[in-house]
């Protein structure tokens, strides 16, 4: 997994956005996410229970007898936190649902890995990398949790915007641009088409490139503008239908990675694969990446696949389980 210069930051952008939108979450649940407790177990704690003394308790303190003293010095650790037993439970069932580490440690603590024993590797594009091979990360998508990163600006508009045009199949980059979103725009300029070899494309056709193989896969590509409506095979319908018809099925793959376009594309896919799962009546996505950018790449991949899932769970009835990348 490469880990290359931020100088890609201008195709993946950095804004932070209406992540609660997109994901369904309400003000309640977005607390419950952020700080993993309930308004109702906030509520409990009243402001004395907080300050661990009540107006009793203060009055003895006040009265300094022997026995006062006692009461008051001798505070339990629960008298002085203000928890009751099932408050200290409520906090011991918030550790296991968060995890003593956050998950987002997953990827500082590759990013760390690389910096301190990743291979030093040359690239096409002269920059040179530090890499390693087949890293995993994992990612729960339950109670409304979603994981985009927040060490690091991610731009979640972008990443909608790309996921709805690879969802239709489109493979004209300039769609994206109309809407600000330029993370493609290198690729299908004028002079990058020119000096792949693509002279007689126009501007902005990237070709067979990821919607056209999630929704068309083996048709016959001729343009960006064509309507390849009903040709070749649409992967991703055949998901949806296989998870509600035979959910156990272990062939829910959706492939980017067709050898025999990849000459077509301005550039051959980086995530290329994923797999579907289902069990307990949730949904969950393994994501697998041949080249993944750790600064600006997989921030954006992660989010991305991960919404594709929820999604791909709203309209098959399931709840959400969780997301993996491997690279």
């Amino acid at each position: 997994m490469p880990l290359t210069s931020i100088t890609n930051q201008e195709k993946y952008g950095n804004t932070a956005t209406e992540t609660e939108e997109i994901i369904g979450n309400t003000d309640k649940e977005t607390e419950e996410i952020i700080i993993g407790k309930t308004a109702k177990k906030r509520k409990s704690n009243t402001d004395e229970e907080i300050i661990g003394n009540t107006a009793k308790k203060t009055k003895e303190s006040d009265g300094n007898t022997d026995k006062e003293n006692k009461e008051s010095d001798g505070n339990t650790d629960k008298e002085i936190n203000g928890n009751t037993d099932k408050e200290t439970k409520e906090n011991i069932d918030d550790v296991k649902v968060l995890g003593v580490r956050h998950e987002e440690y997953q990827y500082l603590d590759l990013i760390r890995f690389l910096l301190k024993q990743g291979h030093s590797k040359g690239d096409r594009t002269g920059t040179g990398t530090l890499s390693t091979f087949g890293p995993q990360m994992k990612f729960s998508l339950r109670n409304g949790t979603f994981p985009l990163l927040t060490t690091k600006r991610v731009f979640w508009r972008g990443v909608v915007e790309e996921l709805l045009w690879f969802i239709r199949g489109s493979t004209n980059a300039s769609e994206l641009s109309d809407k600000g979103v330029h993370i493609w725009a290198p690729n299908s300029s004028r002079a990058f088409l020119d000096g792949a070899g693509f002279g007689d494309r126009e501007e902005g056709d990237l070709g067979p490139v990821y919607g056209f193989q999630w929704r068309h896969t083996g048709a016959k590509y001729t343009d960006m503008k064509a309507d390849y409506t009903g040709q070749g095979v649409d992967q991703l319908q055949k998901i949806i239908d296989t998870i509600k018809t035979n959910p156990d099925d272990r062939r829910m793959v959706m492939s980017a990675w067709n050898v025999t376009d990849i000459p077509l594309m301005a550039l051959p896919p980086c995530h290329c694969l994923c797999q579907f799962y289902v069990a307990d009546g949730e949904l969950s996505c393994q994501l697998y990446q041949r080249s993944a950018d750790m600064g600006l790449g997989v921030p954006f991949n992660i989010a991305s696949y991960a919404l594709l899932t929820c999604m791909v769970a709203k309209v098959t009835g399931l709840k959400v389980g969780i997301a993996i990348s491997l690279s």
